[in-house]
């Protein structure tokens, strides 16, 4: 199981509008789990291998993408597109992939072809 760190920064998103005495319930919930499949499902290795997503070129690819994404209604936030982004790359690997959301969009996105 990959978490992306992306899908870290968006749940504290969404946790972070939820109702003020929600918030520390919800993050403790939350990170809980987090550091539970962190723990339990290590991918081998450390993250050191998906660099190549955050060089300038690729950087530079996914904000020319991002656009058309957020027009197909296929990722609304760049946070969305990162998570794609490493999906993509793992799908690429060979590993059985699967984004895991109640966001259609971006559940639909995975292996998307996207114009642009």
């Amino acid at each position: 199981m990959i978490i992306p760190v992306a899908t870290m920064i968006e749940t504290g998103n969404l946790i972070g509008k939820s109702p003020r005495g929600t918030r520390k319930k919800a993050a403790d919930q939350i990170g809980g789990h987090h550091r539970e499949k962190l723990h339990r499902y290590l991918p081998p290795g450390d993250f050191s291998d998906q660099s190549i997503l955050w060089e300038s070129i690729s950087l530079q690819a996914l904000a020319r993408q991002w656009p058309d994404l957020t027009e197909q209604n296929l990722c609304q936030s760049m946070g969305d597109a990162t998570i794609k982004t490493v999906a993509d790359y793992h799908d690429d690997m060979g590993f059985e992939v699967e984004i895991a959301t109640s966001d259609l969009g971006l559940r639909e996105s995975f292996r998307k072809n996207v114009v642009g």
